[in-house]
Formats: structure tokens, sequence, C-alpha cells
């Protein structure tokens, strides 16, 4: 593969130059067979939205599409912080507006989907207590003007105003928390928040205990769940009860009126747990109501498990691969089905994704994306890749000219207008 640039260094100055990709230029095309071998990847999603006018979707390298339905054609919008590896996991949307958390990332994502284009608010230092990175926002509540973004990180809790984009600490209720049981929590989530009103529920890692924070006057309730020991890690609402699981084997269904609880414990006879999916010891990762039914997505446990809402009765479905996870389980379809997807739990890349149907039955999905849209993506991400390293150019030779004398300036520059006339020498052959 041909360089368009190198870098050099001589006699104490520095010729600025970068290794980009170029075999997009020198063959001309995106369907020769060494490119898409080398190219070619499974579709790790991490976000499924339901939106007002249509439906999105997020991948694990930001890549976001609009669809219809999901087996059906995707639209290539844009890609989420620069294309970097679970940057950003989730979204909702505001008005005309995308809104992303950040998790491997530092700032806020805001798409805005009629200009097509991004704007990122970087994450206030109060966010980010000693000893802790400014990430790690796995999921997203919005009320009226407010987005809360909540993850397993010391603040835990984040709120942004979507009109002043201003953006506090939720740190409070851990202070309280803290005072009245003697002890300090984090929340404890991997599953989207439970939602009820102006209400968002969140699972904590002091076991048995779960928060009610009310989005409305940004007060909250602390609540302690059953008798047996167990620390909670998702929760789901049927409209009149919830129904809570965690790292022991029982899943609790709860009154919040009246405090009464009920443990299912019922498992099908080839239910077993294991954690060589990265050590990980809750036994689900995510619950939905759907069908009339409380699905329940693996994360230790080795199947998908689903509680009749009607009979109480819990039956088996979709088996785990024994090191995967499920972090995604959705409705689709106008809720005709379910998505439910696993992913390596040690190397975090797509394994199996499968539909859930109204009869319970279960069966492979793929996810596929037509050749025009992969090039769009290939050249959104060529364009990114270029900006990128040219920013990184600039800086080096920011920095290269403050370290040269007068002279060897003159060299450099020189030189860069040689590169830089090559560099259009071979774009333009490889566009004829």
């Amino acid at each position: 593969m041909k360089r368009l640039v190198s870098m050099n260094v001589e006699l104490g100055y520095v010729i600025i130059t970068a290794s980009f990709f170029v075999r997009y230029v020198e063959e001309g095309s995106l369907e020769s067979r060494s490119f898409r071998r080398k190219n070619m990847r499974k579709w790790c999603i991490v976000e499924l939205l339901t939106g007002k006018e249509e439906n999105y979707m997020l991948t694990d390298l930001g890549e976001l599409f609009s669809y219809s339905e999901i087996e059906g054609e995707k639209k290539f919008l844009n890609v989420v912080g620069e294309g970097v590896w679970r940057s950003y996991i989730t979204m909702a949307e505001y008005e005309n507006k995308l809104i992303f958390p950040p998790y491997f990332a530092d700032s806020v994502a805001v798409y805005d989907l009629e200009k097509q284009e991004f704007e990122y608010i970087s994450l206030p230092a109060e966010t980010a207590p000693e000893g802790q990175r400014p990430r790690q926002y796995k999921k997203i509540a919005c009320f009226k003007e407010k987005a809360y973004f909540a993850g397993d990180s010391i603040s835990a809790l984040i709120c942004m105003d979507l009109k002043t984009h201003e953006i506090k600490l939720c740190s409070e209720w851990q202070k309280e928390f803290e005072k009245k049981y003697g002890v300090f929590t984090q929340s404890n989530i991997y599953s989207d928040l439970c939602v009820t009103g102006h209400s968002f529920w969140v699972p904590l890692k002091e076991k048995n205990y779960v928060m009610e924070y009310n989005m409305l006057d940004d007060t909250y309730t602390f609540y302690r769940i059953g008798e047996r020991e167990n620390q909670y890690s998702c929760i789901c609402f049927d409209g009149s009860c919830f129904w809570l699981s965690g790292d022991e084997k029982f899943i609790t269904k709860w009154d919040k009126e009246s405090g009464a609880f009920e443990l299912f414990e019922d498992f099908p006879l080839d239910f077993t747990v294991n954690t060589d999916n990265g050590g990980r010891k809750a036994y689900f990762s995510c619950s939905i109501l759907w069908n009339h039914s409380i699905y329940f997505a693996p994360m230790s446990a080795n199947m998908c498990i689903r509680i009749d809402l009607e009979s109480g009765k819990m039956s088996s479905l979709v088996k785990r691969e024994r090191k995967n996870i499920c972090l995604i389980m959705k409705k689709i379809g106008n809720n005709n089905a379910l998505y439910l997807e696993e992913i390596d739990g040690e190397k975090i890349n797509f394994s199996k994704g499968c539909w859930i149907e109204r009869d319970n039955s279960c069966r492979a999905a793929v996810i596929s994306f037509t050749e025009k849209e992969k090039q769009k993506l290939l050249k959104k991400k060529i364009e990114m890749q270029m900006l990128i390293q040219e920013k990184g150019c600039v800086d080096l030779q920011l920095l290269a000219n403050s370290l040269l004398p007068e002279e060897k300036k003159e060299q450099v520059l020189h030189k860069k207008d040689l590169a830089g006339n090559e560099i259009y020498r071979m774009t333009a052959n490889g566009r004829k």
C-alpha cells in the first residue's frame, strides 16, 4: 500500500506527515474482494430507539442509522464520537434532536436531525470527582426539558438542561443514603431505566435497595425490597407491580402501594448459571414488559426466560452461549417482536442475534445493510480520518515550528509544499 505522506526526523527539524489509507484511491472502488475481506465485520447493535417519526439504530462504532423495518433498508445518517468503539451506547429523542450520553467519551453528543450535524457538550469538572473518569453513563431518561444520565460511576447520575445544555451533578441522594444507612452506594444498572410517570427507578449496589427518583422536583425515595439478600440489577413495571432480578436465583414481584412481595424460584430444569462471561454475577441484564409477560435477558444465566403474568409460570426461550452476555432486548416492528442480541462477554464483539415472536418462537436475526449505505458509511469514515490526521499534522507542525530556527522553518515549508503537490497528483490519478 502506498503512503501519501510519511514521518521523518532530520537534523533537528521535523517534516510533518502522516500515513493514510489510500486503497480507496488506488483501487478506485469499494467493490474489490481484498478490500471487502479486510473490512468485513459483524454489526454489533448497542441501541434501538423507536422515534416519533423514524426508528434509529446505533452500533458499537458509533454508526447511526434510521429505518422503518429493522429487516428492511437502513439509511446511514452519521457517525458519533469519531467512530471510537463504544464511545456512546444509548440515545434518546428530544424535539428534532438525538441525545447521546457519554460512555467511553467525555462529552454529551447532540445530533440535529434537520441540520444533520453533531454538537458536543463537555462534561464539567464537577461531574468527575477524584478517582472517577467522566464516562460510563449507560442509560438516559428524558422528562420535559431535562435529560438524566445514569451509570455505574461514582457520581452515578447527572442531569442536562436540554435547552441551555447546562449539566449538573445529582449526588445529594448518595449523601442522604449514606447518612441514613451508614454506607455509601452507587447505581447498579445494565438495562434501560424503568420510568413510571415522572419518576425513574434505579437498582442500587447496596443489597435489596432501589431508588425512585422524581424528575419533577429532583426528590428521591429509597425502598428496601424483600427479606432474602439480592443485589438488584434490573427493574421492570407491569402497570401495577415491579419485577426485580439480581445476583441470586429468584425474581421478586413487588407491590409498591402495599409493600407486599412474592418470589419466583421455579426455574426451568435446564437453567444454570456461569460467570465465564467476564465474571459478571447478575443473573439477567435486561427485563421488559411485552406480550402479557415479563422477559428477562441473560447475563450469567444460560437462557432468556419469560414469566407469564396470568399464570406466573416461568419458561425458557433462547439459550445463551457460554461466554456471551446480552445487553440489549428491544420491542421492534410495531411491538410485534423482540430483538435480542448477544455479544462475547470478554471481547465485547457481536456473537448472535435473534427475534422472539408473539408465539414465543425464536429465529436467528440477520441485520443487513445495502452496499449503497455501506459505501456512504465508508466515505464518512474516510472523511473523519482525514480530518483527524489533518488536525494531528497541524498540531505537530505548530509544535515543530516552535522548536525550529528560522532557516529550518523555511526548509519544512518547502518540503511541505512538495508533499502537498504529490498528494494532489496521486489522488487526482486515483479519481481518473
